[in-house]
């Protein structure tokens, strides 16, 4: 092989990960089909530390589907709260109200606290002791679907640099990691401290 395929390949390989670190942070992954007539009123087997790719594609006889995963990640401080299949933060902030339908979040705020947008057909995979139920959507001024838990926006922190942060908690005296009540089964590799 010359080193010219070598390099290419090589090549391939970034781009395939950078795709992916992307993919992680912007398109996590998360069951509840949005095609069905109503979301099941029962949990999904966990995830919990399992480790699953941020955003997955599946063929359902709906047509292709993204899923999205969610984890209950643990901190010493504040307990379980949610995160992405990867170890993302997900937070809420106070000025959306809960069950507001709407988000307060635009502009230079957005750009600090991406919200968790979902787009097309997509399902949902919780940990175990989260009902599925407690998701929604709410729709964006311009046009996007926000996914909510418990009635609030969902939203990522920009500062939050690597998976299992949490910096954003508290900033400003209104953003807040959502929290989530002890799961049944207990993560084994989503602790930091």
């Amino acid at each position: 092989m010359n080193i010219a395929a070598i390099v290419g390949a090589i090549i391939v390989v970034v781009v395939i990960i950078a795709a992916a670190a992307y993919l992680a942070y912007h398109q996590p992954a998360t069951s509840y089909s949005t095609t069905s007539a109503s979301a099941p009123a029962t949990t999904s087997p966990a995830v919990i530390g399992a480790g699953a790719t941020s955003a997955a594609t599946t063929a359902t006889a709906a047509g292709t589907s993204t899923v999205y995963r969610f984890t209950a990640a643990y901190n010493t401080t504040y307990g379980y709260y949610l995160s992405n299949a990867t170890g993302w933060t997900l937070y809420l902030y106070t000025p959306d109200k809960q069950y507001s339908n709407s988000s307060a979040c635009y502009g230079s705020c957005a750009t600090i606290w991406p919200p968790f947008i979902v787009s097309g057909n997509y399902t949902l995979e919780v940990p175990a002791g989260v009902n599925i139920s407690e998701f929604s959507t709410i729709t964006r001024t311009g046009g996007e679907k926000q996914l909510a838990y418990d009635g609030w926006p969902l939203y990522y922190y920009a500062q939050d640099k690597a998976s299992g942060t949490i910096t954003g908690e508290g900033v400003g005296g209104v953003w807040y990691i959502v929290t989530l009540p002890t799961p049944t089964v207990p993560p084994t590799s989503n602790k930091s401290s």
